[in-house]
């Protein structure tokens, strides 16, 4: 008894001895674990940040383009309808059968046909929401008005007031998408705009 009772005590004293040395060995462990997970959970925020800046950069770049492009289109669309509008009530007002009246009839189908080739940009560049508005607006301009303008015997007042108005009402449902499209202003209504604009047609 004597002999046995110091070597269990021996034995548990160098297994009670041990255990806080593995404990404290498996430490620095988790501690390097820790650090690890950090700065993989940091790399991936990191990168995850910077890819979503940078597509949100793309993106803001490529509607700043479409932009500017649309806006270019639709200023130059719309001077082209002005200078075909101006033309037209010209040949209108003209003496058939002479010389200025030809004249006139040449610069309408000129002025119409460069109205049509600066078409392509907005049908390329504008969103859906213009595609209805700007064809009735572009198809009376090339029927109704540019018929009005040549027709012998010429057109009544009366046909020539439907006429303008009916056209008044496209250019300015026209506008409205437009600017809509554009961004800059706010939407003040839909397409269906019957009222004359605030800008100035012929009467």
């Amino acid at each position: 008894m004597i002999w046995v009772t110091p070597t269990i005590y021996i034995v548990r004293s160098i297994s009670d001895q041990e255990s806080p040395a593995r404990f404290f060995e498996v430490e620095p462990m988790n501690q390097l674990l820790l650090v690890l997970i950090t700065a993989l959970v940091t790399s991936v925020v990191s990168i995850s940040g910077i890819w979503f800046g940078s597509r949100l950069t793309r993106v803001a770049e490529d509607r700043k383009w479409r932009r500017d492009r649309v806006v270019e289109a639709y200023a130059e669309f719309l001077s082209a309808v002005d200078v075909a509008i101006a033309v037209a009530g010209n040949a209108y007002g003209a003496r058939y059968g002479s010389d200025e009246h030809a004249e006139q009839c040449r610069l309408v189908l000129e002025k119409v046909a460069e109205m049509h080739r600066l078409s392509g940009r907005i049908i390329l560049l504008s969103s859906d929401a213009v595609e209805a508005p700007f064809s009735s607006l572009s198809g009376f301009i090339t029927t109704n008005l540019l018929i009005m303008a040549i027709k012998c015997p010429k057109a009544s007042p009366e046909e020539r007031k439907a006429t303008n108005t009916k056209l008044a009402s496209l250019l300015a449902a026209f506008m409205v998408v437009a600017r809509d499209d554009i961004g800059i202003h706010p939407a003040v209504g839909g397409a269906e705009i019957t009222k004359k604009p605030w800008w100035k047609l012929w009467a």
